[in-house]
């Protein structure tokens, strides 16, 4: 047995405070990887002027402190986007192995604290969005020209890190998030009665186009009797209210504001919905689509980004044109008679397996971390 790493998870928000994407990815690769021995430990932020280590669900989270600056607030810069500072101090304090970053300042600063390095984008880094932010196209090819290694969530997503800095230290490489199925049970009913669509994204993003599902939701609500909307994710909808203007009031009536819900009330979430609906566009991946899977809900999402590596089957969900609220009606439809038929939850979990930490992916994140920490340079 090889011997374990010490692996330091960079984040710049702890998923108790933000819930997103990549705040999930981080627990659940630093859970994955303590469950196979390495010594692990979070590296965040909080709004307090101290340093601080504590315990959250079972892994040891080193906090910094987040920089907020008036210079910052002046050139509308986040703490996600300098988190090199504060990033750096605990690097360079502790001796880690390989620093995991899940920004370009956690990345930059695993590489200035002379660290093995693993860059993994969260997102789809398109030209014209680098090219929106002061010095973005310099400062991200920087950051991916001294990584150890960068990963992309999916091939849709790979080829825009490619796009957006051709010429990375190495060949940039697809690494897919996973699921712990053990979080998630198979519930083997068949969804039947008033459909119940879920939305689980930040309400408040126009790129998560819940609009676009309100739109759908109001044609089928006249064949699909007590259909509802359940809005789970964070976010304030009301954007999306009132892109639908004088329906906006028959929008609100079809909605259930439920969310937003911690991470661990997610697995009762899912099992209680008909369909699992991901309207959204620039997806890099779409982890909700998986967890819905393992809880035996099906699930449609756009014909865009990192999705439709997922939902390639049409026995567990459906797709669409992105935008196109016709097509998207076409395939509510359809998911909703397929969540009725009682093969449906089992071929759901069933296709989720290939996503789980438990077998490949982390099988495979953990073969990228050890070559990284042989290969620093």
């Amino acid at each position: 047995m090889k011997d374990p790493l010490k692996v330091a998870v960079v984040v710049p928000y702890p998923w108790t405070e933000v819930l997103r994407g990549g705040e999930r990815y981080a627990r659940d690769l630093a859970l994955q990887l303590q469950a196979r021995g390495h010594q692990v430990e979070v590296l965040t932020t909080h709004v307090s002027k101290r340093f601080d280590t504590t315990q959250i669900d079972g892994l040891t989270v080193r906090f910094a402190p987040r920089f907020e600056r008036a210079w910052q607030r002046r050139r509308d810069l986040s703490a996600m986007q300098t988190q090199a500072i504060s990033a750096f101090a605990l690097v360079l304090r502790h001796r880690y192995d390989v620093v995991w970053a899940l920004t370009p300042g956690g990345a930059w600063a695993g590489r200035a604290a002379r660290r093995a390095t693993i860059y993994a984008e969260m997102g789809m880094p398109t030209m014209e969005w680098l090219e929106e932010r002061k010095g973005g196209v310099r400062q991200y090819r920087s950051v991916l020209r001294t990584a150890s290694q960068v990963t992309a969530m999916s091939e849709a997503a790979l080829a825009t890190v490619r796009e957006a800095s051709p010429r990375a230290r190495r060949p940039p490489v697809v690494a897919y998030p996973g699921v712990h199925l053990g979080q998630f049970e198979l519930d083997g009913a068949p969804r039947i009665g008033p459909p119940r669509l879920l939305f689980v994204s930040d309400a408040s993003i126009g790129r998560k186009r819940l609009h676009l599902l309100l739109e759908a939701a109001l044609v089928l609500q006249d064949r699909h009797p007590g259909l509802v909307v359940e809005v789970a994710g964070p976010g304030d909808p009301i954007g999306a209210i009132t892109h639908l203007g004088e329906r906006g009031d028959a929008a609100r009536a079809l909605m259930d504001l439920s969310g937003p819900h911690a991470l661990a009330d997610m697995p009762r979430v899912y099992p209680k919905a008909t369909v699992t609906v991901l309207p959204s566009i620039f997806e890099a991946f779409g982890i909700a689509l998986v967890e819905s899977l393992a809880c035996g809900t099906p699930v449609v999402c756009a014909r865009a980004g990192g999705m439709t590596e997922i939902v390639d089957d049409d026995t567990i969900g459906a797709t669409f044109e992105p935008d196109d609220v016709d097509d998207l009606v076409l395939a509510l439809d359809r998911a909703i008679a397929l969540a009725a038929d009682p093969a449906t939850p089992t071929r759901c979990r069933a296709h989720s397996v290939r996503f789980a930490w438990e077998h490949e992916v982390g099988d495979a994140h953990e073969r990228l971390m050890r070559w990284v920490a042989e290969h620093p340079t």
